[in-house]
């Protein structure tokens, strides 16, 4: 639970420091990366289907995974 309310409070954080800036409208301002591509079938789908669906941006593949 401490480690959801940590990553949400660092995500509003982010949004909030980028949207006081003067930034073109096509400048990437926030990164997300699907992690852990390759440690089981489920986190296959969800990166894929994210970064299909233009949700992430980078995947990071586990290389000594099955």
């Amino acid at each position: 639970m401490s480690k959801l309310v940590l990553a949400l409070t660092l995500l509003f954080v982010s949004v909030f420091s980028f949207s006081q800036e003067n930034k073109p409208a096509d400048e990437i301002q926030l990164l997300i990366r699907a992690d852990d591509i390759g440690s089981f079938h489920a986190a296959n789908v969800a990166c894929i289907e994210s970064y299909q669906n233009g949700i992430a941006r980078s995947v990071e593949l586990m290389a000594p995974c099955a």
